[in-house]
Parts: C-alpha cells; structure tokens; sequence
C-alpha cells in the first residue's frame, strides 16, 4: 500500500519535495520500483502525512541533533485506529550539508515492519 521496496540493503532513493501553499508532496523513489508519494501538512499543531488511506499525525521535538517525530495519532480511511498499534520512531536531521533520517516502525501482534535510514543530498530546482 505505501509502495515502499521490497527488501534490500542499499537503494538508490530520490526524493522530491513540491511545496504548496499549506502543504508538502513528497514523491520517493527508491530504485526502480513505484514512487511512494504522501502529502505532509500542519493539522492541529502537529504535522499529518497522508500516505495511500492512512494518515499519520505527528508531534515534532526539535533538539540539538535534529527532530523527533512522536505519532500521537493514525487514522485509515479517516477512521481512528488505536495509537497502541502502532510504534513509530523516526528522527531527521542534518549532516554536513546532508539531510538524515532513521525510522522504524512495528504493528501490535505482528513486530517490525520496516525500518530505513540513510542521508540525501540537499539539491534545489528553479
């Protein structure tokens, strides 16, 4: 559903970000597999991704070494799921000029479900 890659150690990824008026879409292409494409915007004092039909709320913690995103909420088509399902824990932040982040996430009765981390090369299109 989120057309995430199979498994695989290494994947070339590109992601491109075209900022809206309130809000972001975000299309990652991990290798040669379909993009996995979700739309980030405030809601709440806290920022939502929609990813497919579950939207995910998070609380942002800034701190020295980048952001922790807490989820406090999902929802899959706009229905409320509980939060214990679900165990998130994603950081993002920068390095030398490059963006890094780190997620991992698990379902309730089943373990882990993914996991990726890397850096990006920031680029800008005009």
């Amino acid at each position: 559903m989120a057309s995430l890659p199979r498994s695989m150690t290494e994947a070339a990824v590109e992601v491109r970000i075209c900022a809206e008026v309130r809000s972001e879409r975000w299309t990652r292409h991990f290798g040669e597999g379909r993009p996995m494409r979700s739309t980030l915007r405030e809601r709440d004092g806290a920022l939502a991704e929609k990813l497919g039909p579950v939207e995910m709320t998070f609380r942002l913690n800034s701190r020295d070494s980048g952001i922790d995103w807490f989820l406090i909420r999902v929802t899959a088509c706009g229905v409320a799921l509980p939060r214990r399902w679900f165990t998130i824990s994603a950081h993002s932040g920068a390095r030398a000029d490059r963006y890094t982040f780190t997620v991992d996430v698990a379902l309730l009765w089943v373990g882990k479900i993914i996991r990726y981390e890397g850096e990006l090369d920031v680029v800008s299109s005009a």
